[in-house]
């Protein structure tokens, strides 16, 4: 074949493995948008229809307004949107007059008969000093759970621990679970604060996995909002999930209120949050914790919402993806090397039969 034939299949060659990775990547990107948005439809069609009361009450699911999904959706995440107002989303914020989380060192696992302590972060989040009295109750009946202050004075701000202890009973079937529901009224106008605790009397479970978190929809600030960036805001809606050991805790940085985060304590199903804050707060830090002491950081960032929280199926999309090109460039590397070598040689070739027309090639 001649040096023509060479060059000619080469850059063939060259052109269909370029074709062939741009048609990879582009489909990889296809099929997460794709995933991504039918993950989107369906996690929001699931929570529009609240469930009723007493369901409620069992499963400790997030009672979301399916009028604030139904506006959150329609904001895309692609796509600016236009400033909110100092109200925010619907009052997305969380209207809790008390903060409680439990520890790392509350026990939520208690076998048939045994006896666990859950130790209680309380903060005053109201505007003022404020006495507040605690009283727990549960489904297997008042005998077996207490707490323990019942009365506290707390100042604007101020935490404090208190301890609820539960004595799950002998006779009940492995595998129950006992729910708790601790209760906090406000001396001064009885506006209450309630938190549900989920006590698992199966083994504790190996856990080494951290929890799940996904971004479904947000808002972002216009730019226009900048000089008033205080009287707007912006807000994100995720969907948090621990599975195995269950969620124990979900804070923020900077601290913020927000809503869902009174989510039953010990839960292992998802978990659907709005966090909002004013526009001058670029982005938020979210730290979730599991019953097992696994940890997931995110930051959620108004500037970057497009390519935030990749589900396993997206990040193995784009891994695949990656490595797919990156082979191809292997490949078309050796094949130029190649191609080089062979045109040096038919040069030496050419050379030596210019100088020595009788000279045979017998390679």
């Amino acid at each position: 074949m001649s040096r023509g034939g060479y060059s000619s299949w080469g850059d063939v060659l060259i052109l269909v493995i370029f074709v062939f990775g741009f048609y990879l990547k582009a489909s990889a990107e296809d099929e997460i948008i794709k995933k991504s948005n039918e993950d989107q439809e369906g996690r929001m069609m699931k929570y529009i229809q609240p469930p009723p009361v007493s369901s409620q009450q069992a499963t400790g699911k997030v009672n979301f307004p399916s009028q604030e999904i139904e506006e959150l959706e329609e904001r895309s995440v692609l796509a600016p949107i236009q400033p909110l107002i100092t109200s925010g989303i619907n009052s997305q914020i969380s209207t809790q007059i008390l903060r409680i989380m439990a520890t790392p060192a509350s026990q939520l696992f208690v076998s048939p008969g045994g006896t666990g302590n859950i130790f209680l972060r309380v903060k005053n989040r109201g505007a003022a000093f404020s006495t507040f009295f605690f009283s727990v109750g549960a489904n297997i009946g008042q005998n077996f759970v207490a707490v323990q202050p019942r009365q506290v004075e707390l100042g604007i701000a101020q935490e404090i621990e208190i301890i609820v202890t539960v004595q799950v009973p002998i006779n009940i079937y492995p595998g129950q679970n006992v729910l708790l529901t601790l209760y906090a009224i406000r001396g001064i106008d009885n506006a209450q604060t309630a938190r549900q605790i989920l006590i698992q009397t199966r083994n504790e479970p190996y856990d080494i996995t951290q929890p799940y978190a996904r971004l479904l929809t947000a808002t972002r600030c216009s730019e226009h909002t900048f000089g008033s960036c205080a009287t707007h805001s912006w807000a994100a809606v995720l969907e948090i999930v621990d599975t195995e050991s269950g969620l124990r805790a979900i804070e923020t940085r900077p601290e913020i209120a927000f809503n869902g985060e009174d989510f039953p304590i010990g839960r292992n199903s998802s978990v659907l949050v709005t966090f909002e804050t004013t526009c001058c707060q670029r982005s938020i830090e979210i730290f979730t914790y599991d019953l097992k002491g696994n940890q997931r950081y995110d930051i959620i960032d108004q500037y970057k919402i497009d390519t935030l929280w990749l589900g396993s199926g997206e990040a193995a999309a784009i891994s695949l993806g990656v490595i797919l090109f990156i082979i191809l460039i292997i490949i078309l590397i050796i094949f130029l090397c190649r191609c080089k070598r062979k045109r040096q040689v038919q040069t030496i070739l050419k050379t030596s039969r210019a100088r020595d027309p009788e000279r045979v090639d017998t390679r």
